[in-house]
């Protein structure tokens, strides 16, 4: 916030008192009465202080000296129709996507059976908190199940070669 010296600038505390000011950098003059008196009122020292009260609150910690791999954790290591970065895997999906699927479980130590389900897909993406939800799940399950366990193994790969996998 920046002030002009013909600007004029109001204050307003808890405690009803009102305080103008109008020049910047000077502490403004009292204008107002306090309802516990003068000597209980306080006055804004700088206008520095009001900018900084106007400053927006840190919610997440700034990470210095994490890797940038660690940056990506949260998120697909390709997109849905990414396969091109891939070919062998989806030539996999596309020509034995039941032997895909079982490489996919295999990987993630489950039976070989839920490779290809949303509950797989969902127990993924929920693993490395990857945003979404059990109906995108489905609906990516449903439409494109080829895509959807491709997108999975190539996640993986992506994952063990950057060695965030587990």
């Amino acid at each position: 916030m920046r002030v002009s010296k013909s600007q004029k600038v109001e204050f307003h505390l808890p405690h009803k008192a009102l305080y103008t000011g109008a020049e910047a950098g000077k502490s403004p003059a009292h204008e107002g009465d306090c309802s516990a008196g003068p000597a209980a009122c306080s006055y804004p020292g700088d206008l520095k202080e009001l900018e900084m009260a106007s400053l927006p609150v840190v919610t997440t910690q700034p990470q210095y000296g994490v890797p940038v791999s660690s940056i990506s954790r949260n998120t697909w290591q390709t997109g849905l129709m990414d396969c091109c970065t891939d070919c062998g895997v989806c030539l996999c999906g596309t020509f034995c996507f039941p032997c895909l699927g079982c490489q996919v479980a295999g990987d993630m130590s489950e039976c070989c059976l839920c490779g290809t389900s949303v509950a797989m897909r969902t127990l993924y993406r929920t693993r490395y908190s990857i945003p979404g939800s059990i109906c995108s799940d489905f609906c990516i399950t449903l439409c494109c199940p080829v895509c959807s366990v491709c997108q999975i193994k190539r996640d993986i790969n992506r994952r063990r070669a950057l060695g965030i996998f587990w």
